[in-house]
């Protein structure tokens, strides 16, 4: 039985906005090597989508879910 919450880790990221002054994130692009006993089951960042009113730093919620409660080591 695996009952340790996973470990979300982010890491800073810089974007450019394309010619229409848009951009966008993956989850991927800031996870910083989060990890959890039996396996990371998704993640997902908030916001995803920037435009030019967004230019500057903004914060960005990470979320992570592990694979569940049992699991073989």
């Amino acid at each position: 039985e695996e009952n340790v919450a996973p470990v979300a880790i982010c890491q800073d990221i810089t974007l450019q906005l394309s010619a229409s002054g848009n951009a966008s994130i993956t989850p991927q692009q800031v996870d910083g090597g989060s990890n959890d006993a039996c396996g990371i089951a998704s993640l997902s960042a908030s916001p995803n989508a920037f435009t030019c009113n967004e230019v500057g730093a903004n914060t960005v919620t990470y979320f992570i879910t592990g694979k569940g409660i049992w699991c073989s080591r």
